[in-house]
């Protein structure tokens, strides 16, 4: 088998899977943007993936279709050398942290959250967990009450939460992005995830609101994880945040988009 999947009781599946995994392991190595881009898999290299990786660094300066055959090249290459043989010794693993995602997912302080995701029209969820998803996630819907969502795939106890709020954060990006959008007259695809850039203000602006979003459901549900959710918060600002008033005053809204939250959620 090539895929572990677990069928959740919220109309959830839990996946990973060798061909995501493969596609992702390698874009861990792409250089996208400071912001989105992932961390590079630091576990068990050997020469045939130093190779592999010299090979998609040059595949990656190329614009025209070559590159892309020379990609799916790499892919395959990559796949049968190493990652195929990689992927089935971590399957134990990668199963026992799952049947731990799982575990959250069915929990009671996440039904709020879903319940959410379903008034918005979100009815089928898919979560692909992927060791190549490092720093971020990655969310899209697949048709109009559909939507699949990709997060890192924990390690420990610990890093069940973090790929818990991840996943979660993606979703409501489907729900949320919208609605930012539509009050501050805002072009979601001028965002920039470069500073410098004048679109870096909408891509703050877009995050902002559905961190906010998160935080509004994730306070009525997390009351036994507080600790742990503000140290994830924390580490999201770069910056100590305990409490109500601190997180308010960092992860700044428009006051229109904070009463629409604040309804909608509410």
């Amino acid at each position: 088998m090539d895929a572990i999947c677990l069928d959740s009781t919220h109309n959830t599946r839990i996946v990973t899977e060798k061909k995501t995994d493969i596609l992702l392991h390698l874009l861990t190595h792409y250089d996208i943007n400071n912001v989105a881009s992932n961390e590079v898999m630091k576990n068990d290299f050997e020469g045939t993936e130093a190779r592999c990786l010299q090979l998609l660094q040059n595949a990656y300066g190329n614009n025209d279709l070559g590159g892309l055959v020379k990609f799916s090249e790499i892919a395959k290459f990559e796949f049968e050398q190493f990652y195929s043989s990689y992927w089935e010794s971590r399957r134990k693993d990668y199963l026992r942290e799952i049947n731990k995602f799982k575990k959250l997912w069915e929990s009671d302080e996440n039904e709020l959250v879903l319940a959410f995701l379903r008034t918005q029209g979100l009815l089928a969820i898919t979560v692909y967990l992927s060791e190549g998803m490092r720093k971020n996630g990655r969310g899209m819907r697949t048709n109009d009450s559909s939507v699949c969502t990709i997060a890192k795939m924990p390690v420990d106890d610990k890093e069940v939460f973090v790929s818990y709020y991840i996943a979660v954060h993606e979703l409501l990006h489907q729900v949320i992005d919208g609605v930012t959008q539509s009050i501050l007259k805002i072009d979601g695809q001028q965002r920039s995830l470069n500073p410098d850039d004048e679109g870096y203000n909408i891509h703050e602006q877009i995050e902002n609101s559905v961190i906010l979003a998160q935080h509004l459901l994730m306070r009525k549900t997390l009351k036994n994880r507080t600790k742990e959710y503000y140290a994830l918060v924390s580490d999201i600002a770069g910056m100590d945040i305990g409490n109500e008033s601190e997180f308010m005053t960092h992860f700044k809204v428009d006051d229109r988009i904070r009463i629409k939250l604040e309804s909608i959620v509410n």
